[in-house]
């Protein structure tokens, strides 16, 4: 099986320390861990029904793909966005997203590497996503817990947990480290500095007024450049 970086060890840890932090009783992390997981293989079953790379029909309230693998479904809902069952463990293929992939992924001709790299890609998404589903329940759980260093307005952003329900990889974040997604992922109330960057004119299509809409914020470019906003994680990857 793929190695999950982050590990789920240090996913636990992570649960342990902020609990400790903020002084609260921590919630189990298995659990959001095994939800997180069964989440990410439900998506991905559905996804590939859905695009039709593998086949499959609904049959006796599941969705069930040739070789008789089936996905046990709550209801089944417009757009194929079908509710899946997920506190049942009768299900095989809601192991794991990665064993679910190589089990199903037998069947689409993909070169090997584009293989590896989907497995790369939902192993990524495990623990990021099990640390959303952890904090949430703690929100539920502890009404009113804040988890920024200072007061902000509602952002939609807060509120989403599980990410895009059509995408198996809505929480895959290669290339962003374990820091960098505790201190910028917005479902775990991250915070989004923004630097400014300065480009030739040159370099830069303008679309409208959007230059001189930013100046108030971004300060005054030297002469023939614009300046241009970028996320403080980006900075040092575009330097």
């Amino acid at each position: 099986m793929i190695a999950i970086e982050p590990s789920r060890a240090l996913f636990e840890r992570t649960t342990e320390r902020l609990a400790a932090y903020f002084g609260l009783p921590s919630l189990d992390p298995a659990l959001s861990w095994q939800r997180a997981g069964r989440i990410i293989a439900a998506r991905l079953v559905l996804a590939l029904a859905r695009e039709q790379l593998v086949d499959a029909e609904l049959r006796g309230g599941a969705l069930v793909l040739a070789g008789g693998t089936a996905l046990p479904l709550r209801s089944v809902r417009a757009l194929e966005l079908h509710d899946p069952e997920l506190t049942e463990p009768r299900a095989s293929v809601l192991e794991h997203p990665v064993s679910a992939w190589q089990q199903l992924a037998a069947s689409i001709a993909l070169p090997e590497g584009a293989r590896e790299r989907i497995a790369t890609e939902l192993a990524d998404g495990v623990p990021r996503l099990a640390l959303a589903v952890w904090v949430a329940a703690m929100r539920q759980r502890h009404r009113g817990l804040i988890m920024r260093p200072y007061p902000s307005p509602l952002d939609g952003e807060d509120l989403v947990v599980v990410g895009h329900p059509w995408h198996p990889m809505a929480k895959t974040r290669l290339g962003l480290g374990w820091a960098e997604n505790l201190r910028h992922a917005p479902e775990l109330f991250g915070v989004a500095p923004i630097a400014a960057i300065e480009l030739p004119s040159a370099d830069v299509h303008v679309h409208g007024d959007a230059i001189e809409l930013l100046r108030p914020w971004l300060g005054a470019p030297a002469p023939e450049h614009v300046r241009i906003p970028v996320h403080r994680a980006q900075l040092a990857r575009l330097l």
